[in-house]
């Protein structure tokens, strides 16, 4: 279908729905036409044309990035025109997609949320390391390295610190599922003892 028609065709469809629904076309995957229908709070149906054997609409729904949800895609015979299309998304494909689109806005915002704490906390240790946050993410206050030979465990219900030895005067120190306030002690007493140790 040309994206004329395409386009008509969505924005029918879009106005059989309610005012709140838009419509537009893009070209998805640098090959599919699609009818973009968009609600006023993000929901998105995908509407495109199968040919075979008969031109039928194909509804479907988008949801936040990585966030997608299982939703089954209906059809729609085109022959029933933009009226009763509207009515079969509305009856059939709105309830289950739109209540899956509201859960998974909601995982997408409080996941954000805690990734904006995660990054606050990030940028906090890197300034008591004094050290840059790397493209992975973490922070390194290393000084040399030794091949282990001993090792000695402590189990917290919190957190789990592993010391390995490589000699009597040289070892590492990993703590792991610490708390972040921990962390920024810990950091501060390593940036201290760093700054001792090069005095």
């Amino acid at each position: 279908m040309e994206l004329g028609p395409l386009n008509q065709l969505g924005k029918q469809v879009a106005a059989h729905l309610g005012p709140e629904w838009t419509a537009s076309v893009e070209t998805l995957y640098g090959w599919k036409h699609v009818a973009m229908l968009t609600k006023a709070d993000g929901a998105t149906l995908h509407l495109y044309i199968d040919s075979s054997p008969t031109p039928r609409v194909n509804a479907s729904g988008a949801f936040p990035a990585g966030y997608g949800c299982d939703v089954r895609t209906i059809t729609v015979a085109i022959a029933q025109g933009p009226e009763r299309i509207a009515r079969h998304i509305r009856s059939r494909f709105l309830p289950e997609y739109l209540a899956s689109y509201a859960q998974a806005v909601e995982h997408a915002t409080r996941s954000a949320a805690h990734e904006k704490v995660r990054q606050e906390a990030l940028q906090r240790l890197a300034a008591i390391a004094g050290e840059p946050v790397s493209k992975s993410g973490a922070i390194s206050l290393s000084r040399d390295w030794l091949d282990l030979t001993r090792q000695l465990e402590y189990q917290k219900s919190l957190y789990q610190v592993t010391v390995t030895l490589g000699s009597a005067s040289r070892g590492e120190f990993r703590l792991e599922s610490a708390p972040v306030a921990l962390l920024e002690r810990l950091l501060q007493v390593a940036r201290d003892f760093g700054e001792k140790l090069e005095g």
